[in-house]
């Protein structure tokens, strides 16, 4: 990770550091030709790269597509070195690693030349911001630290880089994006450089290992284990225009490195899981991705009153794989539920349904611009009031404004507007919903501010969207998980329900209690127990009695249905069994 032209990190230079300051038996001491050590590809068969400004040779591009399709699946990538030096191709870079599902972290080279640990660290974050990183969007790892001799050319210890050092630029980073850095050393440099301290051990290590002997890294003092090992001194990578390319492997499972990236995707969005019609019969549906996330299946809903059941699954299309988040609704106002998606982070798509009964169908995409990795907690409705469906959330880099993209769409014509910021100050607010929570026709928008206060904010229903000072509907929220919202109450008012957080056993409805114009929530009703293996919740009238439904998981493999019996204390008819193999299904798109 340095900025020598020869190799991006501790390179050749750390080697004769090491010889110099412990010996030829030093863990570092190796040949100063490119060399590699030998991960088992069975133990370890997770890829990773390195990219840099020299892997772009004479401004040569890096085709993070062909880089993908040769297994690689994470990145780290130079954003930084001391407080003036910057990688140009850092945001393409990270755009397009991103938009290929690559996980990806940025560094900073530490020079520990000069006491000026605040000014990198603010040098960092005010570069990675400008490119878009926030530590927190699909795709993104921790920001990485590079902790190594001097680039001088004397491979020296720089006289600097103390532990104190090292942690104020560890902590102003970590406050400024909310997530812990990660460290990337080696055992030589920790050893003779920093006097074997142990004080780094709670962070994420990548650890720098070529001596070809290694079939496992060594890790230098107050480190058990490692994420991330750089083992290749110099290669190739499909894609990269150069052979002096770094390589990694991960310590770990693919979905560890998801969920650490964000990429994992949860069975059912929890900003969403309400099931709608999709095939026009009217009845709602399942839409599901194969366990690949390429191929988009169909499950049509054969319920009569009372008696919920489920058809067989039929195959809609491929193709789906790049896209990381869904949404169900009807975006182009011609009364058919539409499918809206992410193209990898930053391009929203819009495909039209074209079903008739029981043959599900939709258009090819249709592009509604780029520049939504801009946008996060993303969610769907009216908010201009003309009856057509917004896109809106707040800005990725903050969190703190609210901006809604306005529907310009005619039937068969899906179409955005310019983006319009509402308001400030949504920081704290960690979860949206949508609904019309006090009856007035209008959207409103639930939030946890936090975790355990809801607000409610009502919509004023304008052309240029607004909403009315929140109306706090109490605290104790955090007592409650895998939320759902829907009329449990019969009383044709959305409340919301949960089970209990602590043992996930207990079912509970917070009734709704608004009246028009002031939004408000009853004492919370326990409804039932026996709900821990119940993984995810879903809600709709799935047998088409005029009454709100509870759907769900149960574990992972088996879907079950619970008919409401749509009293004012509300209660569920024993579950129906809607069948297994549900755990060949990666995720649901659901509608909010």
């Amino acid at each position: 990770m340095s900025a020598i032209q020869t190799r991006p990190r501790l390179a050749r230079r750390l080697i004769a550091a090491a010889a110099v300051a412990v010996g030829l038996a030093g863990v570092l001491a190796q040949p100063a030709s490119a060399s590699s050590a030998n991960p088992d590809p069975a133990r370890y068969p997770i890829k990773g790269v390195d990219v840099t400004e020299y892997q772009h040779p004479g401004g040569a591009s890096v085709n993070w597509s062909q880089i993908r399709q040769s297994g690689v699946t994470f990145a780290t990538l130079k954003a930084t070195r001391g407080t003036n030096k910057t990688n140009p191709y850092f945001g393409g870079d990270l755009g397009a690693a991103l938009a290929q599902r690559i996980a990806t972290a940025p560094y900073h080279y530490l020079t520990g030349t000069s006491s000026n640990a605040v000014a990198q660290a603010d040098f960092f974050i005010s570069t990675v911001r400008a490119a878009g990183y926030t530590g927190h969007r699909a795709g993104e790892l921790p920001p990485i630290l590079d902790l190594e001799w001097t680039d001088d050319g004397t491979s020296s210890c720089p006289p600097y880089t103390t532990v104190a050092f090292a942690r104020t630029w560890l902590d102003r980073v970590q406050a400024a994006f909310g997530v812990k850095p990660w460290i990337y050393t080696a055992n030589g440099f920790m050893t003779s450089c920093m006097g074997s301290t142990t004080a780094f051990g709670s962070y994420g290590l990548q650890v720098a290992d070529y001596i070809s002997s290694h079939t496992t890294p060594a890790v230098p003092p107050g480190w058990s284990s490692w994420l991330m090992w750089q083992y290749a001194d110099v290669g190739s990578v499909p894609g990269v225009p150069t052979t002096n390319v770094t390589k990694n492997v991960f310590n770990g499972t693919q979905a560890y490195l998801d969920q650490l990236s964000g990429l994992s995707r949860p069975v059912v969005d929890p900003q969403a899981g309400r099931l709608v019609d999709f095939d026009g019969d009217g009845k709602p549906d399942f839409l599901g991705l194969g366990a690949s996330g390429d191929d988009m299946w169909f499950i049509p809903n054969t319920s009569s009153p009372g008696t919920p059941a489920r058809g067989q699954s039929i195959p809609i299309s491929t193709g789906w794989k790049t896209v990381t988040k869904y949404w169900l609704t009807d975006y182009d106002g011609d009364g058919k539920t539409d499918i809206l998606g992410l193209n990898g982070t930053d391009q929203m798509l819009a495909w039209i349904n074209t079903s008739s009964p029981g043959h599900p169908s939709a258009t090819a995409a249709v592009d509604l611009g780029t520049q939504w990795s801009t946008l996060s907690k993303i969610v769907i409705a009216d908010f201009t009031g003309d009856g057509k469906v917004d896109i809106a959330g707040v800005d990725a880099a903050t969190g703190d404004q609210f901006w809604v993209v306005p529907n310009t769409s005619a039937p068969g014509a899906p179409a955005r507007g310019q983006s319009m910021h509402i308001s400030d100050g949504w920081k704290t607010v960690t979860r949206f919903w949508v609904t019309d929570y006090d009856g007035d026709s209008k959207t409103d928008l639930l939030g946890l501010n936090g975790t355990d206060q809801m607000l409610a904010w009502r919509s004023k229903g304008t052309a240029v969207p607004s909403f009315y000072p929140y109306a706090d509907l109490g605290t104790q929220w955090s007592t409650l998980s895998k939320i759902v919202i829907g009329d449990f109450t019969a009383d044709g008012k959305v409340d919301i329900a949960g089970v209990n957080a602590a043992t996930g056993d207990q079912f509970w409805v917070v009734p709704n209690t608004s009246t028009p114009g002031a939004p408000a929530r009853g004492q919370s009703i326990p409804v039932s127990d026996g709900w821990k293996t119940v993984t995810t919740f879903l809600v709709a009238d799935y047998d088409r009695d005029g009454k709100t439904d509870l759907l769900g998981l149960n574990g992972t493999d088996q879907m079950l249905a619970w008919r409401s019996k749509g009293t004012a204390v509300p209660s569920f008819d024993p579950y129906t069994d809607l069948g297994t193999q549900w755990s060949t299904i990666s995720h649901i798109p659901t509608a909010q």
